[in-house]
């Protein structure tokens, strides 16, 4: 099941968790429909402009689940530290109306060049009910570098739009570089600009990073870049270096139910990439959460 809040961490940053909910909610009157949502899940009072009544003020502050756990992630992320933590959640809410990842929509993402090739998407699950993110980075075709960030962030929030609970829950990497190339790595600015978004953005959302087939160039890099990863983080990257297949299937069983996994790693399982199954899948999703957000004011254009 989806990793959920721990209890007694909960009651360990009680004070905090309060002390953040009360500077949120003296700026609830500036929030967009889209921040409101962000905040606090589906929830009506989304649809109040304004100043709150204190009924509504204790409602945020003791009651809502949904606010409790997304200001949750803000704090783990800045180790309980409430000033800290609500600035790096302002900037979230900032890039959310300037990057606007939430007027992304499926048909229109479907058709770009490397979701037709499979290099980037969302399909299956994680042994812990985590959303996979699966990245082929051989499969690039496109180096239009607003285009590459633009599908990493869909492919994010289209694994949020399958958490059972979207405001706390996480997600899982699966990365396959079979087949990779030099040729296929993306420009040093798209990788500072993703992980910038990954690290400010996505704030507590990694369950696993899952990677198999790792070229010469990735052990070099990871030796390089490891002992300046925070241990939390470094625990939650779990490499296959064997090219063996039998080692490969071992290695993912771990992380993974057989049914997704693809099909030249088990025979057993039947999954292999298929534009149209998943991107209609998606596009169901999708319709169904932007059907959700326009109740609640948020606006498309």
């Amino acid at each position: 099941m989806t990793v959920i809040t721990k209890p007694f961490e909960q009651q360990e940053a009680k004070k905090e968790i309060q002390e953040l909910k009360e500077l949120i909610v003296k700026e609830f009157s500036t929030f967009t429909p889209y921040q409101k949502y962000f905040l606090f899940g589906d929830n009506e009072i989304i649809k109040l402009k304004g100043q709150l009544t204190k009924e509504l003020i204790t409602e945020l502050t003791t009651d809502n689940k949904a606010f409790t756990s997304c200001l949750l992630r803000y704090l783990r992320a800045r180790d309980f530290k409430v000033e800290k933590a609500h600035q790096l959640l302002k900037g979230t809410l900032q890039w959310l109306e300037e990057f606007k990842p939430y007027q992304f929509r499926s048909k229109q993402m479907s058709s770009d060049t490397d979701s037709l090739s499979g290099k980037i998407y969302v399909h299956g699950f994680d042994k812990w009910n985590r959303p996979l993110v699966r990245m082929n980075p051989s499969k690039q075709k496109d180096f239009n570098s607003e285009l590459q960030i633009k599908t990493t962030v869909y492919a994010l929030q289209s694994a949020i739009n399958r958490m059972e609970d979207p405001n706390l829950g996480q997600l899982s990497w699966f990365v396959d570089f079979e087949g990779f190339q030099m040729k296929h790595s993306p420009s040093l600015s798209v990788c500072k600009s993703v992980i910038d978004i990954l690290l400010n953005h996505f704030v507590e959302r990694l369950g696993y990073c899952i990677v198999v087939n790792a070229p010469k160039a990735f052990h070099w890099l990871w030796s390089l870049l490891s002992p300046f990863i925070p241990s939390v983080t470094k625990e939650k990257v779990k490499i296959c270096w064997s090219s063996d297949k039998e080692e490969q299937l071992k290695f993912l069983k771990q992380f993974i139910d057989l049914k997704y996994v693809d099909k030249k790693f088990c025979d057993e399982s039947e999954f292999e990439f298929n534009h149209e199954e998943i991107w209609n899948e998606d596009e169901e999703l999708d319709n169904k959460r932007v059907e959700k957000l326009k109740k609640f004011g948020v606006v498309f254009e």
